[in-house]
């Protein structure tokens, strides 16, 4: 059995940061593209034949959970804990990150009173 997935590091990621990529929809069966290990639930289907899968993960919910982070599909509990890596990047860049969001949350907002803006004179020009 193989026994080499990559654990990407010792601390799994924080819950609030896995239950925010988590998506709403679950599966009977995924691969983590983070490490390669196939996630089933514990109610998969029984035509999913999970029997001499290596790196099985079995999630205690029903079904697989998972998620999509920097266009790679993981599961939810994953050991290989390669969410931390993100988590971590974040944490660690925290106040750029903060930096970058006003600035571009301003931006959106300016673009939104000009259209508002050129909305409000064309129903004046509308008007008249």
């Amino acid at each position: 059995m193989r026994d080499d997935y990559p654990v990407h590091s010792k601390k799994a990621p924080s819950l609030q940061f896995e239950e925010a990529f988590v998506a709403a929809s679950t599966s009977t069966t995924i691969v983590c593209q983070l490490c390669g290990r196939t996630h089933c639930g514990e109610e998969r289907d029984e035509d999913v034949d999970v029997e001499g899968i290596e790196g099985l993960v079995v999630q205690e919910r029903g079904w697989a959970a998972h998620g999509v982070i920097d266009g790679k599909q993981f599961g939810e509990g994953c050991p290989c804990n390669g969410l931390r890596k993100y988590e971590d990047f974040i944490w660690k860049h925290r106040y750029q990150i903060i930096k970058y969001l006003k600035g571009r949350l301003q931006e959106m907002q300016e673009e939104v009173e000009r259209e508002a803006a050129l909305i409000g004179s064309l129903e004046s020009t509308k008007e008249d």
